[in-house]
Order: structure tokens, then C-alpha cells, then sequence
């Protein structure tokens, strides 16, 4: 029933209308139709049912069993992608000393928040030197990791759908990671984390679209 439902409603509708045709022409008593014009409608609908059973067995199975296989791979790495956000407001919150929020909390929160952390203070994230990495690099390394699943996932470019290939793009190529390049060969002189705050929020909000899409679109297995 899933491989049925999976096709285009239009096609459906057509098999049953062509179904319906069928019965038409076999109750000659009951429908009144000149015998030439029954026999084009019953080819003409015998002819759909046919195209479709051969679709659906032969092309429309095989598709959504790869698409299962596929998506088996790559909704994890979409999944570790779009939830990137996550633990990075968690360490954000704990070097403001706020109460970490179960879920994506408004803009309003996001920017108090970051206009209590000094930009020039240590990150959690420690670099190859073992020394503690500053902000600006620490956002860095998770647009980075965002990147790379990213990366791995439009491989398999052929097989995304249209939505889930603007939904990806739309994340990679958000206001905040292209601001992070922009700073990639400079150091910030900001005392607070403010100025990267609005762009870190629709960040978060882009994140949250892929992850609701992922999980509720994308079937796996």
C-alpha cells in the first residue's frame, strides 16, 4: 500500500477512473454505448491498467526500494547536519550561565544570550594545540562539520527531491556561515557575541526546517 500511495495521486486517479471504465463497457444493460465507442473506451482503459501494472511492478518498486536505500544512508548525515545548532546553544547558554532551553527558543533569547559572552573569552572547543579555541573559530569548526554532511549528502544529488535539494542549499549558503567567511581572515574587535546573533537564530530556524522535513518526508529502509 505505501509503493501505491508513494505515486503521483494523478496517476491513481487515472487506474481508477480506467477501472471504472472497464465496468462500463462489461454492463452493456446498464450503460447504454455504441458497441465501436464501448470497444475504444475498454482498449483505451485496458491498455492504462496494463502501463500502469507495468510501472508500478517493474519501474515504480525498484525506484522506491533504492530510494529507501539511499535515504537509509544519507538522513542520518542529514540529520547530524540540521541538529549541529543544538550543542552549540547549549555551550553558548553555559558560558552566559543561562538556563539551557529544551527547544529553539525566539530571537529575543538568542540575543541576550550572546550579548553576555565576551568575544575574546575561551570557547569549550579546544584546537590541535590543546589550547582553547576563540569563538570565532569555534563557530568555524561547526559550520565545517555542517559542510561536510552536507557534502556527502548532495553526492547522491540524482536521487533528492526538490525540496529536501533547497532545503540543504538553503542551510549551507545561510547568512551565518557566509558571514564566519568573511571573518575567516580577520579577528573580530566586538566585546560580545551581538553581532552574530540575528544570523545565528535564522541559522537555527533553517536547521530546524531540514530536520522537520527529514523526519517527517524521508523514509528509510
Amino acid at each position: 500500500m505505501r509503493y501505491i500511495l508513494s505515486i503521483d495521486k494523478t496517476i491513481n486517479v487515472l487506474l481508477v477512473l480506467s477501472l471504472i471504465g472497464i465496468g462500463i463497457t462489461l454492463e452493456p444493460e446498464l450503460f447504454r454505448i455504441k458497441s465501436d465507442w464501448r470497444e475504444v473506451l475498454q482498449r483505451l482503459c485496458l491498455s492504462y491498467v496494463s502501463s500502469y501494472i507495468f510501472f508500478f511492478v517493474v519501474v515504480h518498486v525498484k525506484k522506491e526500494k533504492d530510494k529507501g536505500n539511499i535515504n537509509s544512508f544519507i538522513v542520518p548525515k542529514i540529520l547530524a547536519a540540521c541538529t549541529q545548532w543544538k550543542p552549540q546553544l547549549r555551550d553558548i547558554c553555559n558560558a552566559a550561565s543561562v538556563v539551557i532551553p529544551e527547544e529553539l527558543p525566539d530571537r529575543a533569547f538568542v540575543t541576550s544570550v550572546f550579548s553576555k559572552i565576551n568575544s575574546s573569552s575561551p570557547s569549550p572547543l579546544k584546537n590541535m594545540q590543546g589550547d582553547y579555541a576563540n569563538w570565532q573559530e569555534y563557530f568555524w569548526y561547526h559550520k565545517t562539520r555542517v559542510d561536510g554532511f552536507i557534502c556527502v549528502v548532495t553526492d547522491k544529488m540524482p536521487f533528492l527531491d526538490a525540496k529536501l535539494v533547497k532545503l540543504l542549499s538553503e542551510l549551507s549558503e545561510c547568512e551565518h556561515f557566509q558571514y564566519l567567511e568573511l571573518l575567516e581572515t580577520s579577528v573580530s574587535n566586538n566585546k560580545n557575541l551581538l553581532f552574530l546573533a540575528d544570523r545565528f537564530y535564522e541559522y537555527c530556524v533553517k536547521s530546524q526546517e531540514l530536520e522537520t522535513y527529514a523526519n517527517n518526508k524521508l523514509h528509510v529502509g
